[in-house]
């Protein structure tokens, strides 16, 4: 699942036809468009929802039309996120979620207290450790530096997050999170609904501290895509994940 176009053409780039197929396959189905082919060793299925968890083809929506077309064995979101903090993260530096933090539930209490009521999902198990035990990958950021690989919890909401006060907010409120997205949430509540695996893997493009800009999207989107490609390259990978019907 992505969700930009840079997203999706950095996906596209690494999945290959079908033996004996000349070309991807395009299926049209309803509002979406599906692109089937091979990525690394498995039968994969590419989609773009729209940006945000909720509304109209949104993060949530998408998912459960996929699910029903599909019955994927899982589901894996790639694509570009917001750092934490700019002296002990890179540009290109690729977060792979152990959890969802959702912060947009809110109680607003006496004297505008900010009470956040969101849930924490916790990422498939199975697909969390595939991705905690990566030692062979290599992806070069800005000026050739190593894109380093770091799992953590991913802050998750409706906002375009570009104000550095309010960026500074949340991680005070959820200190243990790495990172931040915006599609997160819907992605986890669609599959958990139907107890589908899911994980979310997203690599820095920018900070949110109010110079946001598309400079290094391309180069985001590329590392997430090449680290969840070299991971699904072995074909056991998937094993002890179960398909279950939907």
């Amino acid at each position: 699942m992505t969700v930009t176009d840079v997203e999706k053409g950095s996906v596209l780039e690494l999945l290959k036809p079908y033996p004996r197929r000349k070309k991807v396959l395009q299926v049209f189905c309803e509002s979406e468009i599906y692109y089937l082919g091979k990525f690394g060793a498995f039968k994969t299925v590419v989609s773009k929802c729209r940006m945000g968890s909720m509304g109209q083809n949104s993060a949530i929506l998408a998912t459960e039309q996929a699910l029903r077309k599909w019955n994927p064995r899982a589901i894996l979101m790639v694509g570009i996120a917001f750092g934490k903090d700019g002296q002990k993260q890179n540009i290109g530096d690729v977060l792979v979620a152990s959890q969802i933090i959702s912060y947009e539930p809110q109680r607003v209490g006496e004297n505008e207290e900010i009470i956040y009521r969101g849930s924490h999902p916790p990422s498939n198990t199975t697909l969390l450790n595939r991705f905690e035990n990566v030692h062979d990958w290599k992806f070069k950021g800005i000026d050739d530096v190593p894109c380093k690989i770091r799992h953590g919890a991913i802050l998750s909401g409706e906002k375009l997050v570009d104000e550095p006060e309010f960026k500074a907010k949340l991680f005070k409120q959820f200190p243990q999170a790495i990172g931040g997205e915006m599609e997160g949430t819907g992605l986890s509540s669609a599959c958990m609904r139907v107890s589908k695996p899911w994980i979310l893997v997203k690599s820095i493009c920018d900070w949110a501290d109010g110079k946001k800009h598309s400079k290094y999207q391309p180069l985001a989107a590329r590392a997430s895509a090449s680290l969840v490609h070299h991971v699904l390259k072995q074909k056991t990978v998937l094993n002890g994940i179960n398909q279950r019907s939907y």
